[in-house]
């Protein structure tokens, strides 16, 4: 495997907010998993980025990708105050 990417949404009039971190991780055998890339997402400074993308350089069986959603909305962003929505239709394995 070459790159793993996940890609998402951004609608913010919706509530949908980009992740607040990924995380990902490869195995052999299923069980024990290894952090193969991370990245923290800063909401200003990403907004324009709807792929996230890691290159890796492994062999491996299985993949596993975490993404955690901002949480409650900040209140100066729309929907100031409520929990946010995260929206990921895609995970590519090249």
């Amino acid at each position: 495997i070459k790159k793993i990417t996940l890609n998402t949404l951004d609608a913010n009039g919706s509530w949908i907010y980009l992740p607040k971190t990924i995380e990902v991780f490869g195995s052999t055998d299923g069980s024990a998993f290894n952090l193969l890339g991370s990245r923290n997402i800063d909401q200003k400074k990403d907004a324009d980025t709807r792929q996230f993308t890691f290159p890796v350089d492994v062999t491996t069986r299985y993949i596993k990708v975490k993404a955690a959603n901002l949480g409650t909305i900040p209140d100066n962003l729309p929907g100031g105050g409520n929990a946010s929505w995260l929206f990921a239709d895609e995970i590519e394995i090249d």
